[in-house]
């Protein structure tokens, strides 16, 4: 599967909350009541917790890039060393558009040395995560608890 494996090095000179993502991150459409869910198998690879909240999943709602309503990022500190599944909800309230992100808190003077590995990210309409179905291509997919691979090709004839 794939991952990333995220650092962070050095001292807070203020109380600072920052963000894995960028303004230009696929956002998707939401109405109100709908809830969207974002999980990843995490695991903290070298390190200390931080004296802040540490590294979370989050969900961030807006009514326009860069026009945030709010956050959700119930997830849980990500500090076991062992692979783990975390996830967060957010039911969207007033805003029309939802995207990512992996959320950092840090205390000012706090020196940190940390990296996290982050893998099987999904984010998906609903209230929970569903089954990870890796697809080898557009043609090739596994279905949840069978080992053969199923593919569509076609019976040209020249």
């Amino acid at each position: 599967m794939p991952f990333c494996d995220y650092r962070l090095t050095g001292t807070a000179t203020n109380n600072f909350m920052d963000a894995i993502y960028s303004n230009v991150l696929v956002r998707t459409a939401a109405s109100a009541g709908q809830a969207y869910t974002l999980s990843a198998i995490c695991r903290k690879i070298a390190g200390n917790d931080p004296l802040g909240v540490g590294l979370r999943l989050g969900v961030v709602e807006e009514t326009a890039p860069g026009t945030y309503i709010g956050i959700t990022s119930n997830s849980g500190t990500i500090s076991s060393v062992q692979e783990t599944l975390y996830s967060a909800t957010r039911t969207v309230t007033t805003g029309n558009q939802v995207r990512i992100a992996f959320v950092v808190s840090l205390v000012t003077g706090e020196t940190i040395d940390v990296t996290y590995r982050i893998k099987a990210a999904q984010f998906e309409l609903g209230a929970s995560r569903t089954a990870f179905q890796y697809s080898y291509d557009n043609l090739n997919i596994t279905e949840p608890g069978a080992s053969n691979c199923y593919y569509l090709r076609c019976m040209c004839v020249s």
